[in-house]
């Protein structure tokens, strides 16, 4: 079972540890939609680099699995149930991570939601919801946590965007118009913080290999009749590497986005597609 100072990763594999130093000791981050996918990568890549990490999600199941999985590998975390769409629950959130823990550090917006159809077959509801959980979601949380970030003069966010963020894909308006409002909410909340020691930037999946993903992945089954494993090649092909990202490899990202040396970083998406998207 790979080790790396104290901690125990079932199942990750070793090359990923190699190098992999705690640059982010004893600083508090906060990761939405942390329960599964993305967000839990980044959640244990950042335990792993020595923070204190805050499980925030609205199922409480998940976000207790990943805190104790956290925990018995010798990290901190704690769940903290949090909706997203809220600015109340939002407000709670942070209000218990600060009694529990400190003031947050590092935010990681990654909580979202996709849903795809053509354009005149997408319901408002369906529309309202993609934009509440991937665009205003994260304003609320930038929001609420900003202000303390100012006046200790240090922070970072990081908000998990997509390449629906540079450029359109067919069937997932919402999503595209979300995504491409997050980059534009990371540009403009960089410039006004730049000279307060806090970096704001943004990552910019392609296809991940995530819940997500495999939902993706049952639609393309349901609505033409493709076997699992033509649709989830279908997937693949769209990124030039013909390969799903693995969630850990966005971890990497936000690890060092998070950490001491991008400190001159600020107002960025950096892609992890496979070549995939804008540059």
């Amino acid at each position: 079972m790979p080790t790396y100072h104290g901690f125990l990763w079932p199942g990750w594999p070793l090359c990923w540890l190699v190098g992999f130093r705690r640059v982010l000791t004893d600083r508090v981050a906060f990761i939405t939609g942390s329960g599964r996918g993305i967000g839990r990568a980044i959640a244990l890549a950042f335990a792993a680099a020595g923070a204190r990490v805050v499980i925030a999600a609205r199922s409480e199941d998940e976000i207790h699995t990943v805190a104790n999985e956290i925990g018995k590998a010798g990290g901190q975390a704690i769940p903290v149930s949090c909706d997203v769409t809220s600015a109340l629950s939002v407000a709670a959130a942070v209000q218990e991570t600060t009694q529990r823990f400190d003031p947050v550090d590092i935010l990681v917006n990654n909580a979202g939601y996709v849903d795809s159809a053509p354009l005149t077959r997408v319901t408002e509801e369906t529309w309202n919801r993609t934009i509440a959980v991937n665009l205003t979601g994260t304003f609320l949380c930038v929001r609420e946590m900003l202000p303390s970030m100012i006046n200790r003069k240090r922070g970072r966010i990081i908000n998990i965007a997509s390449t629906a963020a540079e450029i359109g894909y067919p069937y997932t308006a919402a999503y595209c118009a979300a995504k491409h409002g997050v980059l534009g909410l990371t540009r403009a909340t960089a410039l006004e913080v730049a000279s307060k020691g806090i970096t704001v930037n943004a990552i910019c999946p392609g296809w991940v290999d995530t819940e997500m993903t495999a939902r993706s992945v049952a639609r393309i089954v349901r609505t033409t009749g493709r076997s699992a494993s033509e649709a989830r090649s279908a997937l693949e092909a769209m990124n030039p590497q013909r390969r799903l990202i693995q969630p850990e490899e966005v971890a990497d990202l936000a690890v060092w986005f998070a950490g001491d040396e991008a400190a001159g970083v600020t107002g960025q998406a950096y892609n992890v597609a496979d070549g995939k998207g804008s540059t």
